[in-house]
């Protein structure tokens, strides 16, 4: 089967696509074709600009065998020696990035309600962070980085710790309140491709070189820019949330980019199923995998629970149109092991659109 398109990553936080289809009374299927066709836009100006759009997938999408970290920086000790100070710890971060690492950049303060609470959780969750001197959680200048392995997160950390300010790095692979706060207050800067950052602009639809709109400082690095509409949709990374098990508009959208069917329902419904064969095939054939995972004698229906649990977070990745019709995604599930770290497992999603429903193909 022939792939026709595919979309890493689609953010439906961006407002474009739900304030045009209001004010123009797009159908779903408007919706949809419109979610895709800024998509071939995106894909078109990239390649001119000599980036392969699939060169972006590891930045964009989560991986089990790759990173997720946030650095922390006392913004108050940076704006003190370099005035702004998101251009001070970016002089420490860029020099720190590997030539070729691809990841995805997000930055921002830690705004959050109960700003004391906040700094009484990260003492307790993370002991080894240096936050004397910082009073509120606003405080908090927080980068988060994709795509990272042990040792290159180790190295970026190493170096950052002569950096004014710095107050530590947390791994936010796994789920966890701090990487909720974040999933809701920090906002996507660049993607680094290599040696090429990719940022955003506003006002003109053509993509830009030689031009950065925001503040940090990118030494000799060659820069492009796409517009914020393209970068806002397909080139944020989604760092995970918790889902409340209530679908939002947001959740509508991601769903719409698959099937317009979901756009049309006022509470979009959707299940997760997979055959007693595929459950019986997969559990044979990949019994290590499930002993690994801490799954062994898990059923269907407790499997589809914690795959259901992350397509209500729309934290699925990974769209792919086929010729024959059927369409696919991937997404990541956590689990709890006892004594171990939680193991996060892909899972290989197809969509039955007449159906509602996500059927499982494959995990790893």
């Amino acid at each position: 089967m022939k792939v026709l398109k595919t979309m890493h990553t689609f953010y439906t936080d961006h407002i474009y696509v739900e304030a045009y289809s209001r004010y123009y009374g797009w159908t779903p299927d408007g919706e949809r074709a419109e979610i895709w066709r800024n998509l071939d836009t995106l894909v078109t100006q990239l390649d001119d600009l000599g980036i392969k759009y699939e060169t972006l997938r590891n930045a964009l999408c989560p991986r089990q065998d790759k990173r997720e970290a946030c650095l922390m920086f006392n913004s108050f000790v940076l704006s003190e020696k370099y005035g702004n100070y998101a251009y001070g710890a970016s002089k420490f971060i860029v020099p720190a990035l590997p030539g070729k690492l691809n990841t995805a950049i997000h930055h921002g303060d830690l705004i959050t309600w109960g700003y004391q609470g906040v700094l009484d959780y990260l003492a307790c969750a993370y002991p080894y962070l240096d936050l004397d001197g910082v009073t509120s959680s606003s405080q908090v200048y927080c980068v988060h980085l994709s795509n990272l392995s042990p040792g290159t997160l180790s190295a970026i950390d190493a170096q950052l710790k002569r950096a004014p300010g710095y107050i530590g790095v947390v791994d936010t692979t796994l789920q966890s309140p701090l990487k909720n706060m974040l999933s809701g207050t920090i906002t996507a800067e660049l993607v680094k491709v290599g040696s090429t950052y990719i940022s955003s602009h506003y006002e003109e639809l053509e993509a830009k070189t030689g031009e950065y709109e925001g503040n940090w400082e990118l030494g000799d690095a060659r820069l492009v820019s796409v517009y914020d509409l393209l970068f806002g949709q397909y080139l944020a990374y989604k760092i995970q949330q918790s889902s409340d098990g209530v679908f939002s508009r947001n959740e509508a959208l991601m769903l719409t980019s698959l099937d317009a069917g979901y756009g049309g329902a006022s509470t979009p419904e959707v299940a997760v199923s997979i055959t007693d064969d595929k459950f019986n095939y997969l559990t044979q054939a990949k019994g290590v995998n499930l002993k690994n995972m801490g799954l062994d004698g898990i059923t269907a229906d407790a499997l589809c629970a914690l795959v259901l649990e992350r397509i209500r977070g729309h934290y699925i990745y990974g769209l792919r149109l086929l010729d024959n019709g059927d369409l696919l995604c991937s997404t990541l599930i956590e689990v709890e092991r006892a004594g171990r770290t939680s193991y996060r497992a892909e899972i290989g999603l197809r969509l039955e659109p007449d159906e509602s429903r996500f059927c499982i193909t494959t995990f790893y």
